[in-house]
């Protein structure tokens, strides 16, 4: 279900949110209050202000004690949404609220909410049928309450814990969420000095130590387990903790910022019309090819300034021209200068992690628009961390986009449509050339230089072969031009192949043949379902299989062509 209400502040329309997430105890100490509170509105600033550009989502199930005041520690604060995410329907979770005032605060609170959804329809579960007003059993309750808690952790980038440090007690309370988030059993108990801590993939955890009035420590000792101080930690998997000292160093937060940098910079002319997942392909896809060809450039002044460097150190050694020297050590140096450049701008791994979340990004606007209700982020890239912000930005934007988006009038349409376009993409339409063709003709063009370098050099090497053969002395000026044209057209034959190679030609070809060959095939069994189900739930089937697919072919080319080794998890 979804409810419309009055945002926090204002949020930028097309941006990639960064997600914060509350949990805490519903049974706060009341002299406390007011200190979480500000300790939670303390880490929201904070990020505002460390990222101006990207807007703050902040997640929260709105039960009594932190999660409503996760509502009061965002008010004023500009580019701040709250979206409320709770284990079932409204009108069911409000039993939880015992007398009137408890209940007109949470009613009051979610109207201050951007959106009030529910996990079970975000995650695609099987809601209640309307006319089923039959009790859920506690366990279902509490697997309810699990749920949801572990997806508002899952789509939190930042979870914020107020938090005892006491170990699980109860499914789906927040010692039993904070565990799930660092995915460790062991209690948060001997934590190590301060240390510089690094977030897991999950994101980072920052513990608010609160005490609880159902504990008897309102005026007792200090819990051992916040070493009695009241700061927030940031705790990492291996339950090690540093003090929270703003919202840096945080590298998921810097691509993100970085990204919607570009989307705005983008959007300024085209204005924000857009879905935040179309904004993102659109501008993923801009940013890779601008890297790419600047990664192409920058590799082909490095061969050309080689070859432009040996033929100076030749004619130096042939001529005898001390002034060819001179630019000889220039030419080297600029081709030195010229790959560190290469080297350390790291063009390459822009260009790559640009186009897998762009690939991305058109699968899931392709998913969202067929009604899939999947997030194609949580099983693209896996066990590859360092792209693990492409996922967070993926599954951020799908949280809104999805809550957004009205139901898809016609799946079939939709699919068609996109896979149809990848086809044309792929294999060209009404008489324009597609990616294989050019491809293609691009390969032909660098064999035919290779071929020419390789044809200049053997007619470089035939007057010293007539001087061999038939014993006559040659004139120094053509055996200098013959062995001039063997060392150029060696060299340009050399650094064509190495292009050729470096451009990846052969295998983008069988890639291209490949995914072609998979929207094809998903256009034949859209062609062609058969009866076994509504006919949108098929559809939606194929458009999944189909998505799926094409992740895992680029989630293969990003881990075989990356600079960087891939770790496994």
């Amino acid at each position: 279900m979804q409810r419309d209400g009055r945002a926090s502040g204002t949020a930028a329309p097309g941006l990639v949110p960064l997600t914060l997430g509350v949990i805490g105890h519903r049974d706060l100490l009341p002299a406390e209050v007011a200190r979480i509170t500000e300790q939670i509105r303390d880490v929201i600033v904070s990020y505002r202000e460390h990222y101006p550009v990207t807007p703050i989502l902040v997640l929260t199930s709105l039960a009594l004690g932190a999660d409503q005041l996760a509502v009061d520690a965002c008010d004023g604060l500009d580019n701040v949404r709250i979206l409320a995410v709770l284990p079932f329907s409204a009108d069911e979770y409000e039993s939880d609220f015992s007398g009137s005032e408890e209940l007109a605060v949470f009613r009051h609170l979610a109207s201050r909410c951007a959106r009030v959804v529910v996990a079970d329809e975000l995650m695609d579960r099987a809601a209640p049928t309307p006319g089923d007003r039959s009790p859920r059993t506690q366990l279902a309750r509490d697997s309810a309450y699990q749920r949801c808690a572990n997806f508002l952790s899952d789509q939190s980038h930042v979870l914020i814990a107020v938090w005892d440090g006491r170990p699980p007690a109860l499914r789906g309370g927040t010692a039993d969420t904070v565990h799930y988030r660092l995915a460790s059993g062991e209690p948060l108990t001997n934590i190590g000095a301060d240390i510089l801590v690094w977030p897991s993939e999950s994101g980072i955890l920052i513990h608010v130590p609160a005490g609880r009035a159902s504990h008897g420590l309102d005026g007792g000792p200090p819990d051992p387990a916040t070493g009695g101080t009241s700061i927030p930690w940031v705790v990492r998997d291996d339950w090690q903790r540093t003090p929270f000292a703003g919202a840096t160093p945080d590298r998921f937060a810097e691509r993100i910022e970085y990204l919607n940098e570009r989307i705005r910079a983008e959007e300024s002319t085209e204005g924000p019309t857009r879905g935040i997942t179309e904004s993102i392909m659109a501008t993923a896809d801009l940013d890779a090819s601008f890297n790419q060809g600047r990664y192409r450039r920058r590799a082909a002044g490095v061969l050309l300034a080689g070859i432009a460097t040996l033929m100076l150190v030749h004619g130096e050694q042939s001529f005898a021209q001390r002034w060819v020297f001179a630019p000889a050590v220039v030419a080297l140096t600029i081709t030195a200068v010229l790959w560190i450049t290469l080297s350390r701008a790291g063009a390459k791994d822009r260009f790559q992690q640009s186009r897998a979340l762009a690939e991305g990004a058109r699968v899931q606007s392709a998913w969202l628009a067929a009604g899939v209700g999947a997030c194609p982020s949580d099983s693209f890239l896996q066990g590859q961390p360092d792209v693990g912000w492409i996922r967070r930005a993926l599954r951020a934007a799908w949280l809104l986009d999805h809550t957004d988006a009205a139901a898809a009038s016609d799946p079939a349409e939709s699919a068609h449509a996109w896979m149809q376009g990848q086809v044309d993409y792929f294999e060209g339409s009404q008489g324009s050339a597609g990616a294989i063709k050019r491809n293609r003709a691009k390969s032909r063009r660098y064999n035919s230089l290779i071929l020419a370098g390789l044809i200049v050099a053997i007619l470089g090497v035939v007057p010293d072969a007539v001087r061999f053969i038939i014993g006559t002395s040659i004139a120094a000026p053509l055996t200098a031009a013959g062995q001039a044209a063997w060392e150029l057209g060696l060299a340009t034959a050399a650094a064509a192949a190495a292009y050729r190679h470096l451009l990846a030609l052969n295998e983008i070809d069988r890639q291209y043949c490949a995914a072609s060959a998979t929207y094809r095939q998903g256009l034949l069994d859209l062609a062609r379902q058969r009866t076994g189900g509504p006919a949108h739930m098929r559809t939606q089937a194929i458009v999944e299989m189909v998505g799926r697919e094409a992740l895992r072919e680029t989630a293969t080319w990003l881990a075989l062509n990356r600079d960087r080794s891939v770790r496994p998890i």
